[in-house]
């Protein structure tokens, strides 16, 4: 559904009772030098009351307004199998 968060597979998760989120080093995301869009990996591990289940994706990292830092603009996670 294009209409869905793209982590709303995560937000409708009840019943959590630990989660542990893991992020990789922020990589180019585009052929420019330097970059003009960074990507961060990022992994979520959840422990819920049905079991342990896990997301994997990207957060997008663009340049902030003024161009003096980064800023996270969206993420997209999906459901991967422990």
């Amino acid at each position: 559904d294009r209409h869905r968060a793209d982590d709303s597979v995560g937000r409708k998760r009840r019943g959590v009772g630990t989660l542990r989120a893991a992020s990789g080093p922020p990589l180019p995301r585009d052929g420019q030098h330097p970059p003009e869009r960074l990507g961060v990996r990022v992994r979520v591990r959840a422990a819920t009351t049905q079991g342990t289940v896990g997301f994997g994706g990207w957060y997008r990292v663009p340049p902030s307004a003024g161009g003096r830092g980064w800023q996270m603009q969206s993420a997209q996670l999906r459901p991967t199998l422990y």
